[in-house]
């Protein structure tokens, strides 16, 4: 039997059935909803608590940002995203979220994550707080650059 998990609005291109879903995307799960958020010059993707195609009047600068954390083995914890709130007004954005990972012997790791946007600048800060004895490899941000920026100057405040 065909899971439906998409009943109504799949369009050209939507996946209707986890079968569907395995043929477009490589995997049975629906895709992750994708929030497009834009202030002034500045739009960006929510992506699983993640930020995709960041661009400032139009033009891609940063591909995405990414918080991860990597158990001991180097595998990539899937953090449970939950208590999103978005806040939006003509001049700012602000998100906030919280999420739980839970490592393959049952570790787990809480954190808060905050999007603020305004005019052309974007902060995404990330306090986490390990619930019990976690072991890890890395715990931080990944930041994807699109292949056009390759050498261009970049500064980082933190």
């Amino acid at each position: 039997m065909r899971k439906r998990w998409i009943e109504k609005g799949a369009g050209r291109g939507m996946a209707r059935t986890e079968a569907d879903a395995l043929a477009l995307y490589g995997t049975g799960a629906p895709p992750v909803p994708v929030r497009h958020f834009a202030v002034g010059r500045l739009s960006f993707d929510l992506v699983g608590g993640n930020l995709r195609s960041i661009r400032v009047d139009g033009i891609e600068v940063v591909r995405g940002i990414q918080y991860l954390v990597r158990d001991r083995d180097w595998g990539t914890l899937a953090p449970t995203i939950h208590s999103l709130h978005a806040e939006q007004s003509d001049d700012r954005i602000e998100i906030y979220y919280g999420a739980d990972c839970t490592g393959p012997n049952g570790e787990h790791l809480v954190y808060g994550a905050t999007i603020a946007a305004f005019g052309d600048r974007l902060i995404f800060s990330v306090e986490a707080q390990a619930v019990d004895n976690v072991t890890l490899n890395r715990l931080g941000f990944c930041v994807l650059h699109p292949a056009a920026l390759a050498g261009a100057p970049l500064r980082v405040e933190h």
